[in-house]
């Protein structure tokens, strides 16, 4: 480098480098001593060393822009001038100047200083708030800027910049730019201006910049101070809204240092409330702001006020009275907000607010308050024992009247919390003191107090030293608000109520019991008080109890002497009290004589009210009908024992006679079949033999039947089985019956009709025929041979639409019945002295009546001894509008029970009863297989090929399965013949429900034992027609 340019660079303080594509960084080629002092070596190690940067001396905040800006003018192959800020010695920040140029392909920079006093302005400018821009004249180029986002630069190429251009962005002059007005004193001076929401304020000055005439303009940002007004605008007018509208009023006062208090700000709401214009409050108030208060406390007004500025107190508050203009004065709650100024004085904002109306509801409620007070102590009852009241909140006692002069507050002091535990140890109950405290300690007081509730009242047993004995009593603490300081005060009212307490258990004893005289007894006073009813000899309800139980004893007691000394006994009070203490109550009877002169019975029950007071209750009744009554039921019990005992010896005469009754055919039975067997050579006196067998089974068949219908009677299990019933047809089959023994017995039979214009109706003939063959055969049993028998049934009116009713009559000239007889003939059991030898059960007309009642019919009956017997029965059916003839009964000779070619399954767990029956088939010409239990028949009818069984009979009673289970079990088998084969019950369960359980469980029919052979071959023609 030539001496001359070298002389330059000294003189600039600079240095050269230029750009490395290798390293990317800019390398010195040449520099100054203080460029390498600057990065902490000589300029020859500056030069020799290629890992310096030159642009490590730009300070770090104008670093990464000067990067930036070297990176475009590389791209755009350009140069410019700049101005970045870099450490200097001694860590001092300064500005340099940096250019750039392209030289062979390359970027070369140049460092150089500045002079000091570019340096200064520049860091002055840099420092002040304002915006300081130098601008040319003419041109609008910008020359200088202290305050851009990034260093002011200036491309070669492109030229110097227009302010516009640079600070706005804007390709034409703003619109409130001063420089376009040529005119020099309106530009200089300062400007308001406004712009994209923000507030400025610009000042210009004219100097001249290097040679070029220039404006220097500064620019400050007040936005935020414009803000700031506006706020405070704002504030000032919400204030004067505030004060004027607030219901009292607001002063401002100086306070001086000699304490002196003049008003300088006064609002309306001031004057409204004093009923004064604003010039009569400031007459009255300018020269001292405590003119208007009142006399009595101004002193207070101005003491309080020097000392809260004293002692510094940001707030106060205090109520006194002002005057009005009428001269009248108000009570005003006055609120001091102190502002300390300097030298001693004081600024205090004051805000009134009228309380005059709730001052008088204050003196009110102290009035009211100081009269309740008053009054509880005015107006306390003659069973008051102790008064007084006390500040919950302070736990103080304030007073207590004690007229038991038990000296409680000596005993317990003025602490409330001490005096309440100690009035507890006089409750005698545990339980009744911990609610004692639970309800009348301060704690649960206030607590009491915040849920609004007025009064604590408890009742119990209290025992206080200033009484002789206990007495019962009720706690009432009333609680209410003290005036001014808002303390809870408690009023407290013992008062005793023992006589209360005492009736109330008495009428608690009366309640339960019938009494003409109630009295409530005092045992230690002598003393009685008729409390109900009373006595018509003796007219005092109250008095000297043992006055009383005299005169009782000599005016009202039957005299006895031995009644007299019990009642006397009983009565007696000290007994009385021994026998109490033992238990409860006691009770006992005696007789007294009436106004009328008859006697009556009393049963009095004396009980303990409270032994502690020597209480006690008399409870009188008069038991004299409820004696009858008992006698009366004693009566009536002895009968029924009697009734019992008969109806005993009845059942016992019944057994006695069904002993007889059964062994009687039964002897017959044993006895011909003994004697068939022994005579089994001679067919004629077999056959004799068989038959009279046959008839004695008949009739201990007919028997039990009897037996049994009367059981399911009594227990209301007989059931009726409905059919369509032909009138015709039903008489004949009974005339048919009854025929032949009537003529075995030598009597006439007789049979009439009436005209029926029903003949056709729905009930049960079984049951029917049962009525009317009963009727019918005792008849022909009681009447001596010779009599007369007649049957006679017609047709008489209905009671309900769509019914019919047929009266029946059986009428004989036998022996007749006496009417006490009559009187039990319905009665089970009963049978007649006159007819011992004739067998029956003595059930027959007891079932009878009870089927008829069944039926809903009628049965009387009229009999005179000797002379003869007439009943007649009315029964009412449902008539059947289209008539159904019945399926007339096979003539059992006309056939010959032929069963050739049918296979039967028989289900028997009785081995005799299988024998008997499979006996019986193989006469008739069937086959069979037997099985015991309803298990094997259902496997055996699984196995079975189709059409190999006609029927199955299936007794219902066995073990494993019974005949219902099965019977469903077959009916549900995937076995073509499940659903049609026929299966009939044949059980020794004969009664209805047990038909329709069978029908129920899947069976055709039904077949009662012993079995009816006839009966038996009829069903299964019935149900096998083309088999048959």
């Amino acid at each position: 480098m030539s001496k001359k340019l070298s002389k330059v660079m000294e003189v600039l303080h600079g240095g050269i480098a230029r750009y490395s594509q290798n390293t990317g960084k800019y390398v010195f080629e040449y520099c100054t001593d203080s460029i390498a002092r600057l990065y902490g070596c000589t300029k020859e190690e500056l030069w020799n060393n290629r890992t310096h940067d030159a642009l490590d001396v730009i300070c770090s905040c104008d670093r990464q822009q000067a990067e930036q800006i070297l990176r475009d003018v590389r791209e755009k192959g350009v140069g410019l001038k700049a101005y970045f800020r870099i450490h200097g010695e001694h860590n001092c920040i300064k500005w340099c100047r940096l250019d750039c140029w392209e030289d062979g392909g390359d970027s070369v920079i140049l460092i150089s200083g500045i002079s000091p006093e570019i340096q200064l302005f520049r860091s002055v400018a840099k420092e002040t708030a304002d915006d300081i821009y130098v601008i040319e004249k003419d041109s609008f180029h910008l020359l200088y800027a202290n305050n851009l986002k990034e260093p002011y630069c200036e491309e070669e190429n492109q030229g110097e910049q227009k302010c516009y251009q640079v600070l706005y962005g804007k390709s034409d002059p703003c619109e409130f730019c001063e420089l376009m007005n040529h005119n020099s004193e309106d530009m200089l001076g300062e400007k308001n201006f406004e712009n994209d929401g923000r507030f400025y304020i610009t000042k210009l000055r004219e100097t001249d910049w290097s040679g070029r005439p220039s404006y220097i303009k500064y620019v400050r940002d007040i936005t935020e101070e414009v803000e700031s007004n506006r706020q405070k605008e704002r504030l000032e007018q919400y204030f004067q809204t505030v004060v004027k509208y607030l219901p009292g009023g607001m002063a401002v006062v100086h306070h001086e240092v000699d304490g002196e208090l003049r008003p300088e700000y006064l609002s309306d709401g001031f004057s409204e409330m004093l009923d004064m214009s604003k010039d009569e409050a400031w007459r009255m108030y300018r020269d001292n702001a405590l003119s208007g208060v009142h006399p009595d406390d101004r002193e207070y007004v101005r003491v309080s006020l020097d000392q809260c500025i004293r002692e510094k107190r940001q707030k106060y508050e205090l109520q006194y009275r002002l005057k009005k203009g009428s001269g009248d004065y108000i009570w005003i709650n006055a609120k001091f907000s102190v502002i300390q100024c300097d030298g001693g004085d004081a600024r205090v904002y004051v805000d009134y607010h009228d309380i005059t109306a709730e001052k008088k509801m204050q003196e009110q409620l102290r009035q009211q308050y100081r009269e309740q007070l008053h009054q509880h102590y005015l107006m306390a009852g003659p069973d008051a024992l102790v008064l007084g009241h006390c500040n919950i909140t302070k736990n103080k006692i304030y007073e207590i009247v004690d007229y038991t002069d038990s000296h409680l507050m000596e005993k317990f002091g003025d602490v409330r919390e001490k005096f309440f535990t100690g009035l507890g140890t006089f409750i005698e109950d545990e339980e009744e003191r911990k609610e004692f405290y639970s309800k009348y300690l301060n704690e649960p007081s206030k607590q009491a107090f915040l849920r609004g509730e007025k009064e604590v009242i408890m009742s119990c047993f209290f025992n206080l030293p200033g009484q002789k004995i206990g007495s019962y009593v009720q706690f009432k603490v009333t609680l209410l608000e003290t005036p001014d300081t808002g303390d809870v005060t408690g009023i407290l009212t013992v008062t005793d109520i023992t006589e209360k307490v005492i009736r109330e258990k008495i009428f608690m004893q009366m309640s339960s019991t019938n009494y003409d005289l109630v009295a409530n007894v005092n045992l230690f006073k002598n003393t009685y008080e008729i409390v109900s009813g009373g006595d018509e000899i003796i007219h005092e309800s109250r008095g000297s109890n043992t006055e009383r139980i005299q005169r009782v004893l000599d005016k009202m007691v039957v005299r006895s002497e031995k009644e007299r000394d019990y009642v006397e006994s009983m009565l007696n009070p000290e007994k009385m009290l021994e026998r109490l203490k033992e238990k409860k109550s006691y009770s006992f009877t005696y007789s007294i004589r009436d106004t009328e002169g008859k006697i009556r019975t009393k049963n009095m029950v004396i009980s303990d009210v409270d032994l502690r007071l020597g209480r006690v209750c008399f409870v009188r009744a008069d038991v004299t009908d409820v004696l009858a009554a008992e006698r009366k039921a004693k009566e009536e019990l002895e009968r029924a024992l009697r009734e019992a005992r008969k109806a005993s010896r009845v059942k016992s005469d019944f057994l006695s006679s069904m002993s007889h009754d059964i062994r009687t055919p039964m002897n017959a039975i044993v006895g011909m079949t003994t004697l068939a067997l022994a005579n089994l050579d001679n067919r004629e006196k077999v056959e004799d033999y068989l038959h009279k067998i046959s008839v004695s089974s008949q009739h201990l068949l007919s028997l039990l039947n009897d037996i049994l219908d009367m059981s399911q009677i009594e227990q209301s299990k007989i059931h009726l089985n409905y059919q369509t019933i032909q009138i015709e047809e039903l008489l004949n089959h009974i005339s048919s019956i009854m025929t032949s023994p009537a003529e075995n017995a030598g009597l006439k039979f007789l049979i009439e009709t009436g005209e029926f214009r029903h003949t056709s109706f729905s009930g049960d003939p079984l049951r029917i025929k049962q009525i009317l063959i009963n009727l019918l055969s005792n008849a022909i049993k009681f009447t001596v041979e010779g009599g007369m028998v007649l049957f006679r049934t017609e047709e008489i009116p209905a009671e309900k639409e769509h019914h019919v009713r047929y009266c029946f009559t059986v009428q004989d000239t036998g022996i007749g019945m006496s009417e006490e007889f009559i009187s039990h003939l319905f009665e089970p059991f009963i049978r007649s002295t006159q007819v011992a030898k004739v067998e029956g059960t003595g059930l027959g007309l007891s079932i009878t009546k009870g089927l008829v009642d069944l039926m809903g019919g009628e049965i009387r009956v009229v009999s005179r001894e000797k002379e003869g017997t007439r009943f007649e029965i009315e029964l009412e059916f449902e008539w059947v509008e289209t008539q159904k003839k019945l399926p007339e009964t096979a003539d059992p000779e006309a056939e010959d029970e032929n069963l050739s070619g049918c296979h039967f399954l028989l289900v028997e767990d009785n081995e005799i009863n299988s024998e008997i029956l499979g006996e019986l088939l193989l006469m008739r010409g069937a086959t069979f297989t037997v099985v015991t239990d309803g298990l094997q028949a259902v496997n055996e009818f699984k196995r079975a090929e189709p059409g190999t069984y006609d029927a199955v009979f299936m007794d219902i009673q066995m073990p494993v399965m019974n005949g219902y289970e099965a019977t469903r079990e077959i009916r549900n088998l995937d076995h073509p013949d499940a659903k049609s084969v026929i299966i009939l019950a044949m059980t020794a369960n004969a009664f209805a429900e047990d038909v329709k359980e069978s029908i129920a469980a899947g069976m055709n029919g039904h077949i009662a034992k012993p079995v009816d052979m006839t009966l038996l071959y009829n069903t299964i023609s019935s149900l096998l027609p083309k088999k048959l």
